[in-house]
């Protein structure tokens, strides 16, 4: 981790503990949103910004990768999604580049099942308690 809270960065991103931020323009994604999925099931943030003409593919998404490790999004749903955006065969270079980060629980994001989950137990207990 750098002095200045940098978890990941590479020559455009840098991944910190709030989220993941283009360093060149400022341009900021939270945490909290990076696993936010579409309706179809694929992650919002990846296929939104690889449509952006100012994004290299490259940098965007091997940062998108360490910010999943980092911050414990599910795996299944970042495979289908680089698969989507057409990144298969680069993704196995950035999950090499990015294999040794280690996930670091307390910066998880949260599956909105996993919420809903959680959502309907504290509903039972309450109605049973």
């Amino acid at each position: 981790m750098g002095t200045d809270g940098t978890l990941f960065e590479n020559r455009d991103w840098a991944v910190t503990a709030e989220g993941l931020e283009h360093q060149p323009t400022g341009y900021f994604i939270e945490r909290e949103q990076l696993g936010r999925k579409r309706g179809d099931g694929f992650l919002a943030w990846p296929l939104h910004m690889l449509e952006k003409a100012w994004i290299a593919p490259d940098t965007f998404a091997e940062a998108f990768v360490a910010a999943a490790r980092l911050f414990v999004l599910p795996g299944d749903a970042l495979a289908s999604t680089f698969a989507e955006a057409g990144l298969t065969e680069a993704a196995s270079g950035w999950r090499r580049r990015t294999a040794e980060i280690v996930p670091h629980p307390a910066l998880s994001v949260p599956d909105k099942a996993d919420k809903r989950e959680d959502h309907r137990e504290t509903a039972a207990r309450r109605r049973c308690g």
